[in-house]
């Protein structure tokens, strides 16, 4: 039942979330703040890190907790039960300083080589911070848990013939491909293309992660989809363009 709720809970707040840290940060607001990743010796030389020195002003020897206009997380040559002390830390320390706003980077998926699989789970206390930016990899990480969860309870509970009742016959084997390769997508059906609050545009079926779409409900649907910088494709396109 817990589990159960956690999913539930987590799955409506990632398919909401709209406070990505932008992929290239070049300079901070005010009250915004610059979480890098870095070794023990706070050496602040490579990737973000050499970032945050140049930049942001993280001195060098610094490898854990606020420095500069940054907050320094040590993630290479650390165990992930290490880290993950480090990472309560950080989200302690942004709770207590809800003035300011943590731009996340990718921490440890670059030069730390302990990927997002590994260190996206550590950050999920904070997808509800309001002043807590996640990078891209970190939200599509937690979506891929849910839907792993989602599926193992359709498997559970039904079959892949029962989730393609909510679709039309023409995306059937596009379903099928994404249900069997665990890409996230709505099985009971619809996608929408969301402005804030506002549904601008709505499609049979979405793949978000691709950023590919099914079968719009209009032609004003299928132009603002494209806008936005979605591929409209058929099914039959699809699944020649991912076996090939």
């Amino acid at each position: 039942m817990m589990e159960e709720l956690y999913y539930k809970l987590l799955n409506d707040v990632v398919n909401g979330y709209n406070r990505y840290t932008p992929e290239r940060i070049s300079s901070l607001r005010q009250s915004q703040v610059f979480v890098f990743g870095t070794d023990l010796q706070g050496s602040q030389k490579l990737g973000a890190a050499g970032l945050a020195a140049k930049s942001f002003g993280a001195k060098v020897g610094v490898s854990n907790g606020p420095t500069g206009r940054a907050y320094a997380l040590p993630t290479r040559g650390v165990s992930i039960s290490q880290l993950q002390q480090y990472v309560a830390d950080f989200e302690l320390y942004a709770r207590n300083h809800t003035e300011l706003q943590f731009l996340v980077t990718a921490v440890g998926c670059g030069h730390a080589g302990l990927g997002a699989e590994k260190v996206a789970p550590l950050f999920v206390g904070c997808v509800a911070l309001c002043n807590v930016f996640l990078p891209k990899l970190f939200i599509m990480a937690y979506k891929r848990d849910c839907h792993l969860w989602q599926k193992k309870q359709y498997k559970d509970n039904t079959n892949i013939s029962q989730i393609l009742e909510n679709f039309s016959n023409e995306i059937h084997e596009v379903v099928k491909y994404l249900y069997e390769h665990n890409i996230p997508f709505n099985h009971e059906g619809g996608y929408a293309l969301m402005e804030g609050t506002k549904v601008c545009a709505e499609a049979e079926l979405g793949i978000e992660s691709e950023k590919i779409v099914f079968m719009p409900f209009s032609d004003s649907d299928k132009q603002r989809f494209i806008a936005s910088g979605y591929k409209v494709m058929t099914g039959k396109d699809f699944i020649i363009s991912h076996r090939s």
